[in-house]
């Protein structure tokens, strides 16, 4: 087949596997007359009994079993095996790849925007950029901000090759992670003083804030402030959603005068507040789920874990998901 652009993805699951198809079968509709190869890595147990990804469809790869991961990492990354499980398997594709231009693709990011190969790969070119793709959604708050990452990443191989990529977790040891267990630790002495401790707890919340050194970490701390070009997409975000006017304001003050890196919320112009319902298509983030726009216009959706949200039911996610992405496919008249 020949192709100018590489897609790699991950399934871990059979469920995982069928928001992976639905993602192809979406990417056909909105590319017609395109081609691509499209990598599928195999990240399922030992014990997996579902069906595995087409071959018709997809060139398969196969990744790594968690249950191997044991063998392979300390006990205190086991907090962060599922990064680690996905990073190794993508690192399993990169060899496959034979095309200029690379895209690492969530099986659950999924892209709305019409002709996207072909627009998003010409963009790129005339731009001479590297890197073309979402940064941590604002509600990550703990991530390093304002730098592509691999949910939904375009890549020019001849700017960044694959084989360059650090992908794994930078974490020393389990001290460096940015939880409560260790922010407790760090103000153990001011346990007997509760108005102390209790300002001794927010100041020491907001040094996690851009403090995660998961995976990807080691990207953003190479290129963020040197001479690669990269360009990210647009997040819908409303950090101040349902409050009163003058609590808005006062918020919206207080980010004006404190240091990025001290502030939950990101500079006001990473983001917008018009979601994809604001505009007439889908809500996406009222089912809790990442909108990213790209020139102006809807371009990715990714549903990924939600914060408070402890169950899915991913049968019903499915459904929504299909109807949702029908809406966007009868409106670019597709």
């Amino acid at each position: 087949m020949n192709s100018d652009l590489t897609i790699i993805s991950v399934y871990h699951s059979d469920k995982s596997r069928e928001f992976l198809e639905l993602n192809e079968q979406l990417a056909r509709t909105f590319n017609s007359g395109r081609s691509w190869e499209w990598v599928a890595v195999n990240n399922t147990p030992l014990n997996y009994t579902g069906a595995h990804a087409s071959k018709e469809r997809f060139t398969l790869c196969k990744g790594i079993p968690q249950e191997e991961l044991k063998d392979i990492l300390e006990p205190w990354q086991w907090e962060m095996r599922g990064s680690y499980h996905h990073m190794m398997a993508l690192y399993k594709a990169f060899p496959l790849v034979k095309t200029r231009y690379a895209l690492i693709l969530d099986g659950d990011f999924y892209l709305i925007y019409p002709h996207w190969v072909r627009e998003v790969l010409a963009y790129i070119k005339a731009h001479n950029l590297a890197l073309l793709g979402p940064p941590w959604h604002p509600r990550w708050w703990k991530k390093a901000r304002y730098f592509p990452i691999h949910h939904a990443l375009f890549i020019d191989t001849e700017k960044l090759p694959l084989a360059s990529l650090d992908l794994m977790p930078t974490y020393k040891g389990p001290d460096d992670f940015p939880n409560l267990e260790n922010r407790e630790r760090g103000i153990a002495w001011s346990k007997n003083i509760p108005f102390i401790q209790t300002l001794m707890r927010k100041l020491a919340q907001r040094a996690y804030i851009g403090a995660s050194r998961d995976a990807w970490y080691a990207m953003h701390r190479k290129y963020y402030r040197s001479s690669l070009r990269y360009e990210l997409l647009t997040p819908v975000h409303n950090p101040f959603v349902g409050m009163p006017s003058f609590i808005k304001i006062i918020k919206q003050i207080f980010r004006i005068f404190i240091p990025d890196r001290l502030s939950y919320v990101p500079y006001p112009w990473t983001y917008t507040t018009r979601s994809f319902k604001d505009r007439g298509y889908f809500d996406a983030a009222g089912q809790g789920w990442e909108e990213f726009l790209w020139q102006g216009k809807p371009f990715g959706v990714h549903l990924r874990s939600t914060p408070g949200r402890a169950v899915r039911n991913r049968d019903e996610e499915l459904l929504i998901l299909t109807s949702g992405l029908e809406m966007f496919t009868r409106s670019n008249a597709l």
